[in-house]
């Protein structure tokens, strides 16, 4: 199946079978809101979907939302942190392992298990921002995360002015580590116009192919990565 977040309207999910479509939304699901801005799903089939209101898990038939503060809270301090408003997600995904990686938009990066939980941001690893809009898992299982504030709204983007100078001081460029070194720096990796040869830090997007060879689009040029130390630059 094809998922995909109806995010200019705010209208919940589409799914495609291959044949057919179908809006899913509050009205015929477990969602508890029709704003969905992340998907991911795990090796068994398992579909999560960040939202306002949480983490929302769909295992084919029954559907479950975690607060973000339920997952994350000390046992103890669970009820005061119901009060607390709670880390917006903007980024999931899964490594082979069933471990979900949620990425927030000024909370930086939750590893979630349902035996364990750990918070990853700029206090405890080399992460460049505590906003991550975009997450990726590679063959390798190193975790790739985009760091740096974007729009929220789609009339941010074309009602706001702003001057691309302004833009780029929200970008932070990608951060990437191999578990289990994410409390030791040497484990990180940090690509942006301070460690490396790139010009900027605007990125918008990453994809790995089959040679693990790593694709990072920005608003002015293509960066192929094969490691590195081996980066080409193309527009």
């Amino acid at each position: 199946n094809l998922w995909m977040s109806v995010g200019y309207q705010d209208a919940g999910l589409a799914k495609y079978d291959g044949q057919k479509w179908e809006i899913i939304n509050t009205g015929n699901s477990g969602l508890p809101t029709n704003i969905v801005r992340s998907i991911a799903s795990d090796a068994s089939g398992n579909m999560y979907f960040g939202t306002p209101q949480g983490l929302v898990k769909y295992d084919g038939s029954n559907w479950t939302t975690m607060s973000m503060n339920q997952l994350f809270a000390n046992s103890f301090l669970n009820f005061l942190s119901q009060l607390q408003s709670q880390p917006d997600i903007s980024a999931l995904a899964c490594d082979g392992s069933g471990t979900v990686w949620i990425g927030t938009k000024e909370s930086g990066v939750y590893r979630y298990t349902p035996s364990s939980n750990q918070q990853i941001t700029l206090d405890n690893s080399p992460l460049t921002s505590n906003a991550v809009r975009k997450i990726y898992v590679d063959p390798s299982n190193r975790k790739w995360f985009m760091t740096g504030s974007w729009y929220e709204n789609w009339s941010d983007r074309f009602l706001e002015e702003k001057s691309s100078n302004q833009l780029a001081l929200t970008f932070q460029g990608v951060v990437s580590y191999k578990e289990p070194d994410y409390f030791s720096h040497p484990g990180w990796e940090v690509i942006n116009m301070f460690t490396s040869e790139v010009p900027a830090n605007e990125y918008t997007a990453i994809e790995v192919d089959k040679d693990n060879v790593k694709w990072i689009t920005s608003p002015t040029y293509l960066l192929k990565l094969e490691n590195k130390k081996k980066m080409v630059m193309l527009n």
